[in-house]
């Protein structure tokens, strides 16, 4: 099985939400944070498989006790899980599902944390169909029902690749930046890091000075917090940049380092 991507995973365990331990035995308790980390994190298609079915069992346990919140976190971890697996569709059809169960609840923090991380779903599901004008409309929804700094920087992030995916560079750079200011304001270096690297990518498209320094910039933090996703990331970043350059030697370099 393909590994996702890391942004993916690091997009979904924010936007996922604390998990609820409410009214489960210790048993439960354990089983669910196994699976909910093999979602997050899996090794290969037999762990999610195994995952899924647990979750089903639950989804439906909770749907008796009139649990929709708990029964909709599975649906999400379920989404997640077939996103990884490519099966996009699916993952679309188990998204709605709990959308459609969410609506007879009232508005309240828990419904719009959910809300949030279907809406933000949907736009990855659309994005790689490359649907980008529904992919858009529901990150807009997401970053409506967005409540703090670090919800809103991951939304705008997923933004802002739809517009590098269409080429509006332009629209790019204005939400990368966007992104960037809203990161400085908080004490995550790993946040700073990919919303920087990302603005100088989305610079370079356009030929902007500064974009190879904020790139390298956000390499260094990188290094310096042994974030080898991040490595990775900013590596890939500055081959594509090289080679725009004609610099075949740095663009090899930074290929391998990837590598």
């Amino acid at each position: 099985m393909n590994k996702p991507s890391f942004l993916f995973l690091f997009f979904a365990f924010v936007l996922f939400g604390p998990m609820s331990h409410k009214g489960f035995s210790q048993e439960s308790v354990d089983s669910l944070r196994y699976y909910h980390n093999v979602v997050i994190n899996p090794n290969n298609s037999k762990d999610l498989n195994s995952a899924f079915l647990f979750f089903e069992k639950d989804i439906q346990k909770k749907l008796d006790k009139g649990d929709i919140i708990s029964a909709v976190q599975n649906l999400r971890r379920i989404a997640i899980g077939q996103f990884q697996l490519g099966f996009l569709y699916e993952s679309e059809a188990t998204t709605v599902k709990g959308i459609h169960l969410l609506e007879g609840l009232g508005n309240n923090k828990q419904t719009e944390e959910s809300k949030r991380g279907l809406a933000n779903h949907l736009g990855l599901v659309y994005r790689k169909l490359n649907l980008y004008d529904k992919s858009l409309e529901f990150y807009g929804e997401a970053l409506n029902l967005a409540t703090g700094t670090m919800d809103s920087v991951v939304i705008i992030n997923n933004i802002s690749n739809i517009y590098l995916d269409q080429k509006k560079y332009e629209l790019a750079v204005s939400t990368f930046s966007l992104a960037y200011k809203k990161s400085k304001k908080q004490s995550d270096s790993l946040r700073l890091a990919m919303a920087l690297d990302n603005l100088g990518f989305a610079q370079s498209m356009m030929g902007m000075s500064g974009s190879l320094k904020n790139m390298q910039e956000a390499l260094k933090i990188r290094q310096r917090d042994n974030d080898l996703s991040g490595m990775y990331s900013s590596h890939r970043h500055l081959s594509n940049y090289f080679s725009g350059q004609g610099n075949r030697p740095k663009a090899i370099e930074h290929a391998e380092r990837a590598y």
